[in-house]
């Protein structure tokens, strides 16, 4: 199964003023979309929502939140990301290609009868 993953912001938490600096990001909301196209040509989606917190380093080259890119917002999230064991490899294999399988290849369940009605 090919997925193709998009990377989306939701939203941040911004802190207006903080140590002479302003408009710091302290946290992003976060998506990531995984998209799938079964056999018969249907496309199916899950979206991952996260947050993640950014910690304020004031020895770090500081940039403004109206100065930012979504490119520089990602490569944050994921350098963050990326440190912990449930990583983004992590979430894409064991979350969203999980629940895209499930949605392109649902369990079916069968009727039986109770097993000690076979007895």
């Amino acid at each position: 199964m090919i997925v193709n993953y998009t990377f989306k912001i939701s939203s941040w938490h911004l802190i207006p003023h903080i140590n002479g600096l302003d408009n710091v990001i302290q946290r992003v909301d976060w998506v990531l979309v995984g998209e799938t196209i079964d056999a018969n040509g249907k496309t199916h989606t899950w979206d991952h929502t996260q947050t993640t917190t950014i910690k304020f380093d004031e020895t770090s080259n500081f940039i403004s939140a109206y100065d930012l890119t979504p490119e520089i917002i990602q490569g944050w999230v994921f350098e963050i990301e990326n440190k912990k064991q449930r990583n983004i490899d992590w979430i894409k294999e064991n979350i969203i290609n999980k629940r895209l399988d499930e949605k392109v290849n649902p369990a079916i369940a069968k009727i039986v009868k109770p097993f000690w009605e076979n007895q």
